[in-house]
């Protein structure tokens, strides 16, 4: 059911159906052995897992993707953008080489070139991406709690993310409309080998502190994260003189070389 929709063909019940038609309402449970003559397993184990309340309740309609069940224009922009990217058509081949060669190029830790890849060709685990290959889960972003966790919104809309890049110490402000492959490639190419690092390892703590929130619950606050990436980076450039950066002091961001609003 990725994205409220069917994936499979229903049978059995006639066009006019509602779910209402499954849910045994003397006992107020699910006819799961109805469901799975209806639907797939994965399908039919989905809607079997929605709770049900024992109350007489009427239904209502609630917008999904807010914790208020209300509908808001900033909600619907942000649904709006993840699907205007996921029908867009990729990168060009040049563009994708241009941007796999500035990956191997950067001045970073193999970890972050590694990750970085994974971002770019969008095979992170995250739970959009899970979703789509079947697995049951809660889609929304542990983080905010208010979107599906895509790449593209844990990395540019999230509010936590954006927090993270702008407490960093180049108060860094994350485009409002753009893709991940082009943000990168214009991080990437602006030259300034510092700013290159901070935003690499900045991405990839973000990924770190979203696994620390689903597997060891540890939540971390948005200046933590940058400060600690501080000392990452600084770390690098002192044990590879040679790789890191040239400029790896506390500067002010130049926003002439750089993506920003």
């Amino acid at each position: 059911m990725a994205g409220f929709k069917l994936l499979g063909t229903a049978r059995i019940l006639d066009k006019e159906a509602t779910f209402k038609e499954l849910i045994n309402q003397d006992i107020r449970c699910w006819k799961r052995d109805l469901a799975s003559s209806i639907f797939d397993s994965v399908e039919s184990s989905q809607i079997s897992s929605i709770p049900l309340s024992l109350g007489d309740t009427e239904d209502k309609l609630i917008w999904h993707f807010e914790r208020n069940g209300e509908y808001s224009v900033r909600s619907a922009y942000h649904l709006y953008t993840q699907y205007k990217q996921a029908k867009s058509p990729g990168p060009s081949n040049y563009s994708c080489q241009q941007l796999w060669k500035a990956i191997w190029r950067a001045p970073i830790h193999n970890r972050i070139r590694n990750f970085l890849w994974r971002l770019v060709n969008n095979i992170l685990p995250t739970r959009v991406n899970l979703s789509k290959k079947g697995i049951v889960l809660d889609v929304n972003c542990p983080l905010c709690l208010s979107f599906p966790e895509s790449s593209h919104h844990l990395f540019l809309n999230c509010e936590f993310s954006r927090l993270v890049f702008f407490s960093s110490t180049l108060c860094y402000r994350v485009p409002n409309e753009t893709y991940i492959c082009e943000w990168l490639t214009a991080v990437l190419s602006c030259g300034n080998n510092f700013y290159i690092q901070m935003i690499s390892y900045l991405a990839y703590k973000i990924w770190c502190s979203c696994n620390d929130l689903l597997f060891k619950h540890k939540a971390a606050e948005p200046c933590v994260v940058a400060e600690t990436t501080l000392e990452n980076v600084c770390e690098f450039n002192i044990y590879y003189p040679k790789v890191g950066a040239k400029q790896s002091r506390i500067v002010r961001p130049n926003h002439e070389t750089l993506p920003n609003d």
